[in-house]
């Protein structure tokens, strides 16, 4: 899997990510994460994140960004309206 982790901050960051588990034990820490072409979203791979797990964000300064509990990859698909004459 790739880009687990999605995050929204302000541009021009430099952001890491540290994840817990549900019980509060540490699974990864420093994951770097990478500002994306359109800026304001960064995108980062952790091959070990669970549903559950909680995502911490700190800039390069320590300072807390954000965070959020990773609910899964999701599946997208389209919606399809049919329409009858009557």
């Amino acid at each position: 899997m790739a880009n687990e982790i999605k995050v929204i901050a302000r541009t021009g960051q430099t952001l890491t990510v540290d994840v817990f588990q549900p019980d509060g034990t540490e699974r990864e820490f420093g994951v770097s994460v990478t500002e994306a072409a359109q800026g304001r979203f960064y995108l980062g791979d952790c091959a070990t994140i669970q549903s559950g797990d909680t995502m911490v964000v700190i800039d390069d300064n320590d300072r807390l960004v954000g965070g959020g509990e990773y609910m899964g990859k999701t599946m997208v698909h389209s919606s399809v309206m049919i329409v009858r004459n009557a």
